[in-house]
């Protein structure tokens, strides 16, 4: 089966998170593999979404839209690293 790299998830998992989250480094519970998730292998043609770990193909991340809902489940992901956004003046 054919992948596609993770920025084919960037609406969903904005969706999900409530903020950009392709340049988001995850790490992998499989193989500690640190890595953006814009580069994680994303399948399709599966039921719902899967993103699995570049280096060990380890599943990470499942998304499944059924009945007006996101259903995630993140169970092969050991950490999460975003980057803070910037406070403005006018949000400070």
């Amino acid at each position: 089966m054919n992948h596609v790299d993770g920025n084919a998830l960037a609406g969903a998992l904005t969706l999900a998170f409530g903020t950009d989250m392709t340049a988001a480094i995850g790490e992998c519970a499989h193989c500690g593999h640190r890595h953006p998730f814009a580069e994680a292998h994303v399948y399709l043609r599966c039921p719902g979404m899967v993103l699995r770990c570049p280096a060990c193909s380890g599943l990470e991340i499942v998304m499944i839209e059924s009945e007006g809902r996101l259903h995630l489940s993140v169970g092969g992901v050991a950490s999460i690293s975003l980057r803070k956004a910037k406070r403005t003046s006018a949000s400070a």
